[in-house]
């Protein structure tokens, strides 16, 4: 058995999100996909590509674009202002970029009305007398009002310095949220393929942010035979494991990627309903400039067959 294993790395996200996801309605022919297992359509973000077969009806939402902008002149007296960003009560949140314009910049993000913060956002002071623009981001969670502190340093009695803030929200479509706990579980049918997101955003200020991201799913078996699971296409540091309905602590199989390789559990099955668990093992820390990891700029696939 693979234990529940967070590593951690230091990142800050500096990329566009790329989003998508499939999910699937009863009925006939979804959008764009041929018709599921057990008669249910299918529906994908592709006007081409066969959407999945699903076990419940389910409507994906529309994510909602969201941006903003605000500014303050900073002086000796207020060289600090604090401006507030407020994410759509959507069920997945997504990446928020940030665009700070000044002279002498310190700022920090952290989740609004909380103490603490979740890391630096941005440190600009290279040419002060010229200014400069840094951009930054940081993975946020929906209806979640987050905080951005900025210290203009360069502020002094024979300075005023002007200090504009930019953001905007790149959504993920994550058609199976939520689904972070056994509970909310979402039914998927046999052959149906998933695509989802491994992470749901901050939604504390803690450091390091140890949040649940997990993504549950079930799986109704009608007779005895084996069930395959296979995880593929996703981030690179990714966990799998299987449960029966009703004992989420004791998994039947599990493995793990580290590498995006395609990943698969296979399991002797009797009639019932079984668990499936995608585990990311890396938590993203705010306090660097590397980069987008893989959990944010593509999602990862998922898919249980039967014989």
């Amino acid at each position: 058995m693979i234990a529940s294993t967070r590593l951690l790395f230091p990142i800050l996200f500096s990329a566009s999100l790329v989003s998508g996801c499939q999910k699937s309605d009863d009925g006939p022919d979804g959008v764009g996909g041929s018709g599921g297992a057990d008669g249910n359509g299918g529906s994908t973000t592709s006007s081409t590509a066969d959407g999945g077969g699903g076990a419940t009806p389910a409507d994906c939402y529309e994510p909602t674009p969201t941006s903003g902008e605000d500014g303050y002149v900073a002086t000796p007296a207020a060289r600090t202002h604090t401006f507030e960003i407020t994410l759509p009560d959507d069920p997945e949140g997504g990446l928020v970029q940030i665009t700070i314009s000044g002279r002498q910049i310190f700022s920090n993000v952290r989740v609004g009305g909380t103490p603490g913060d979740l890391g630096f956002m941005s440190i600009n002071g290279d040419a002060p007398e010229q200014g400069g623009t840094f951009t930054g981001s940081f993975v946020g969670a929906a209806g979640i009002t987050y905080s951005v502190d900025v210290d203009d340093t360069y502020a002094t009695d024979e300075h005023d310095s002007p200090v504009t803030l930019g953001w905007e929200l790149a959504p993920a479509r994550d058609c199976f949220e939520p689904n972070d706990t056994p509970t909310d579980a979402k039914p998927i049918a046999m052959g149906a393929d998933v695509t989802a997101f491994p992470f749901a955003g901050y939604t504390t200020n803690d450091w390091p942010s140890y949040e649940d991201h997990d993504d549950y799913y079930a799986v109704d078996v009608a007779t005895a035979g084996t069930l395959t699971v296979t995880l593929g296409a996703g981030p690179d540091t990714l966990a799998l494991a299987v449960f029966a309905a009703g004992a989420p602590d004791a998994s039947l199989a599990d493995t793990f990627t580290v590498d995006e390789t395609p990943v698969s559990v296979t399991l002797d099955v009797q009639p019932g309903t079984y668990l499936v668990r995608v585990e990311p093992f890396v938590t993203p820390i705010l306090n660097s400039f590397d980069g987008v990891p893989t959990q944010w700029d593509h999602p990862y696939t998922l898919r249980a067959t039967f014989e």
